[in-house]
């Protein structure tokens, strides 16, 4: 299908030129209605050149296609190794779901077995998602990323909590993320909720962003 100018080459499309599976820097991951209102949400952030990591999104009409393995494996051979695979609805209060995401996609069965336990999750928990269009994101993370969220309020108070069963973020960690959730917050313009992998190198990259809609939990944070 023809794309823009700065269009990565890396979309699947079927005969009528309906996106199958879309790279999340293309400007079609910027359709919440094709690949929910998370996974546009991380693309919208990328766009405004923030550090998220970089993935391959299966769209709802991908999902709902008879041929839906071919969208996945698309992803998959985009993706290949350590992911985090994540299911991503349409709405106003909708983003990434949760469950167990992260999965190695060294592997095509790897990739597999890695959704068919998060559907099994979803399902258990989100019995009615099933009636409603959702897209499936295979997002590439760091092999041996720490795990952090970071959330920011309306005061731009920050608090931070390690999310990989480590007690604590040491001083330059903490540091990193407090500027990295500034800005974000700064650059998505209202009060956000973040989860970042630290790569080889010390750096964070986003995995999930989502705006925040209440207020921050009082509980001691690890920053």
């Amino acid at each position: 299908m023809p794309t823009a100018a700065d269009e990565p080459g890396d979309v699947l499309s079927d005969a009528g030129g309906t996106p199958l599976a879309v790279s999340l820097r293309s400007v079609h991951a910027l359709d919440p209605g094709l690949v929910g209102n998370g996974t546009c949400l991380l693309a919208a952030a990328g766009r405004l050149g923030l550090p998220v990591a970089d993935g391959v999104a299966v769209t709802t009409a991908g999902v709902a296609n008879d041929d839906r393995l071919d969208a996945l494996r698309h992803a998959w051979r985009r993706t290949r190794g350590p992911v985090h695979v994540l299911l991503s609805d349409r709405g106003p209060r909708s983003g990434l779901g949760v469950g167990p995401s992260r999965c190695d996609a060294s592997t095509w069965s790897g990739l597999l077995d890695g959704l068919h336990d998060l559907l099994a999750y979803d399902q258990l928990e989100n019995p009615g998602h099933a009636e409603g269009p959702w897209a499936i994101l295979v997002l590439k993370v760091p092999a041996d990323g720490r795990c952090a969220i970071v959330e920011s309020d309306h005061r731009g108070r920050i608090r931070l909590w390690a999310a990989d069963g480590r007690r604590t973020l040491n001083w330059p960690a903490r540091v990193r993320l407090r500027a990295l959730a500034r800005q974000t917050r700064e650059r998505i313009g209202r009060p956000i909720s973040l989860e970042a992998m630290r790569t080889e190198d010390g750096d964070w990259v986003i995995t999930d962003l989502r705006h925040r809609v209440s207020r921050i939990a009082r509980s001691r944070p690890a920053g």
